[in-house]
């Protein structure tokens, strides 16, 4: 059964817990025996596995907090294209700077799917330090992430919606991103787009009239996440050290 990745992250932005921002340093250049990403369209990377941490800030009023840190890794058994994927495999016991992630496996129809996420709110800072204990299906190894973060100007979200006219943001003051995606959630759930996944160099995000028809007016939920892809080769997978911020507007007001 495929999920879709992005909307796994944006769930983590209810949950996470709010701790200090750190300073990226810079990125190691990628050894010539690693291979370049495969590209699509939208700038998302194919990749086997991800060890992600993402800076997640939330508005209730029109003010962005101080972001908190979203922390997760799986390895998939097919390769994840423009971030649909199936089947977590397990990678045995998962720590990020010394601290034991939460293996939120699960069963479905006989299958046993693993997901590995911080579930105790540790300010995490680099350079990260991934550590695997391994399994059948991924070596015991470490390895380093210093991936940089995009840098975006957040003020820019808007925090009204018009039904009859669309939404545009300008992304002109981003940078140091692969892609960005772009998931909208009507009032009462009544509707929902997700996966909307943009190039970084895109000028800026647009919804148009037409995709708004399922929604009702009222209150809704914006989330605009922006990624940077490192893609490395280890234990024979593709695996992407993923650094990422993340805007979400849960006063979103949604109008005709």
């Amino acid at each position: 059964m495929k999920i879709h990745l992005i909307t796994i992250i944006g769930f983590v932005v209810l949950t996470s817990c709010n701790k200090k921002n750190t300073t990226p340093v810079s990125e190691p250049a990628p050894s010539p025996s690693v291979p370049t990403p495969t590209l699509v369209s939208n700038g998302t990377s194919n990749y086997d596995g991800l060890f992600e941490v993402l800076k997640l800030s939330s508005a209730f009023n029109g003010t962005y907090t101080q972001p908190s840190l979203g922390c997760k890794a799986l390895l998939c058994s097919q390769t994840v294209s423009n971030e649909v994927l199936s089947n977590y495999i397990d990678m045995g016991k998962v720590k990020l700077n010394n601290i034991t992630f939460s293996n939120q496996q699960t069963t479905f129809l006989g299958t046993t799917k693993y997901y590995y996420q911080d579930t105790t709110f540790t300010n995490f800072s680099m350079p990260y330090i991934w550590d695997i204990s391994g399994s059948g299906s991924f070596a015991k190894t470490t390895f380093t992430s210093n991936t940089l973060f995009p840098t975006f100007n957040s003020a820019v979200i808007k925090d009204s919606l018009y039904k009859s006219k669309g939404l545009t943001i300008s992304l002109s003051s981003l940078t140091g991103c692969d892609f960005v995606n772009v998931i909208l959630l009507g009032p009462s759930g009544s509707s929902y787009l997700t996966n909307k996944l943009l190039a970084g160099s895109a000028p800026s995000i647009s919804i148009a009239a037409s995709e708004l028809t399922g929604f009702t007016t009222g209150n809704g939920i914006l989330t605009i996440q922006m990624m940077k892809d490192n893609i490395q080769t280890i234990n024979g997978k593709k695996v992407n050290l993923r650094s990422g911020i993340s805007f979400s507007n849960f006063s979103l007001k949604i109008v005709n």
